[in-house]
């Protein structure tokens, strides 16, 4: 009974920090329209801010997966006091320069937070709530997102933009004490007759054979280039789309636009009841959802001279579907190396590509809008929707074997 309620504190004191670590990341795009319209940054400064912070994010992701079996503690300790101290510096920058510089470093130090949240999670958290664990840590993203942009259109209203970084940083310092709880109290708790695995004698033992085309990976590190190209495209510029082809105001955008985050968070829900349900295969499941995607993107092909508000249902439902396979490839997928003292580098590679898809969803879509248009732009997510459904087709029997020989039914 102690561990199991040692297991759920643990739990939650992860969400409460993974939910607050997500304000440090997000600060700097919930106020860029602040900072360019008080002439701090032009637009393609702040473009290249954004860019060169997930490219750095991306990178790192290598090393902390790596060092995430081995110092999960110091690397939650040194994403979170850093990213704090990263926000505080911002709130003080008011140049193209010191910004790039900060902002970069901020996305240094987050190298090894979401490896660190996911090892602990599949070592510690007990395994009849591991699954469960799983699924509700996939909500934090969303939740965090959506009180940031609260948060962040509360303070605007009174202050400035600095404040927004200065509000960042105090959440980010706060969230360093439980910390401090899990590793002197919960996790000795929890470690108590439990035999850990040995992640540095497994990874030398089992990764180098094969290990990277047996398991699959680069298949889900491609599928998930593509599904944050896709989403991240949609989400970014669908208010755009619906005020050039309908003629809606800003104001609808921007609540629809939080009306989103919200909406995001039943894709979770969706994901794992449709995981549950195909006996939890990663595979079976991704491909369930892609399917279903396919012909809502194909009636976005007509999105001229269709209701605005039937058009905007189609855009929230594949938003909520794409959202909900993410937890698949980032969480479910990686959790499977646990015997092998894999999780922590697992996560970190597919974190590393997902952040990659992000920066190209950055450029490229803004790109091939401006180049060729919306119509153009559609048929490009058509085609990476149908181009993500063939990847899992060619990978389901690598991930049949691979799940046999694992002993996974």
């Amino acid at each position: 009974m102690q561990k199991e309620k040692s297991s759920l504190r643990l739990f939650w004191c992860l969400f409460f920090i993974y939910t607050m670590n997500t304000f440090t990341k997000i600060a700097f795009s919930a106020v860029t329209a602040a900072m360019i319209k008080d002439g701090v940054l032009t637009k393609t400064q702040a473009g290249t801010v954004s860019g060169i912070f997930w490219l750095v994010y991306a990178v790192g992701q290598f090393v902390g997966g790596s060092l995430a079996c081995r110092h999960p503690i110091a690397l939650l300790k040194l994403s979170l006091i850093g990213g704090g101290v990263a926000n505080l510096l911002m709130a003080f920058s008011n140049s193209y320069i010191p910004i790039l510089i900060i902002w970069s470093s901020n996305g240094i130090v987050q190298m090894g937070f979401w490896p660190s949240v996911l090892y602990i999670l599949t070592n510690y958290i007990l395994p009849e709530q591991r699954n469960k664990s799983l699924t509700y840590i996939a909500y934090c993203y969303g939740i965090g997102s959506i009180l940031s942009h609260i948060c962040t259109a509360v303070v605007l209203t009174h202050f400035s933009w600095n404040v927004v970084f200065i509000w960042c940083a105090m959440m980010s310092f706060i969230s360093v004490i439980p910390v401090f709880y899990i590793k002197r109290t919960l996790i000795p708790q929890l470690s108590e007759g439990i035999k850990m695995p040995k992640a540095e004698k497994k990874e030398k033992e089992y990764l180098p054979k094969g290990f990277v085309w047996k398991s699959g990976l680069m298949f889900f590190c491609t599928l998930l280039l593509i599904k944050s190209f896709t989403e991240s495209g949609i989400k970014t510029w669908m208010p755009t789309i619906l005020m050039e082809s309908h003629g809606v105001s800003p104001s609808f955008t921007s609540v629809l636009s939080v009306v989103l985050l919200v909406l995001n968070l039943f894709g979770v829900s969706i994901g794992a009841m449709i995981y549950r349900k195909l006996r939890e295969n990663e595979v079976n499941t991704l491909l369930f959802q892609y399917l279903t995607v396919v012909p809502l993107m194909a009636l976005l092909l007509g999105f001229r001279s269709m209701n605005v508000y039937v058009l905007t249902i189609i855009f929230s439902l594949i938003t909520v579907m794409l959202y909900g396979s993410g937890q698949v490839m980032s969480m479910y997928y990686p959790s499977r190396f646990q015997k092998v003292g894999g999780v922590a580098f697992m996560g970190g590679v597919l974190n590393c590509f997902a952040a990659i898809g992000n920066v190209i969803a950055s450029y490229a879509n803004g790109l091939i809008a401006d180049l060729y248009g919306w119509d153009i732009t559609i048929i490009v997510w058509n085609g990476a929707i149908i181009f993500f459904v063939l990847v899992t087709l060619i990978l389901m029997p690598t991930w049949k074997k691979f799940r046999r020989e694992q002993g996974i039914k």
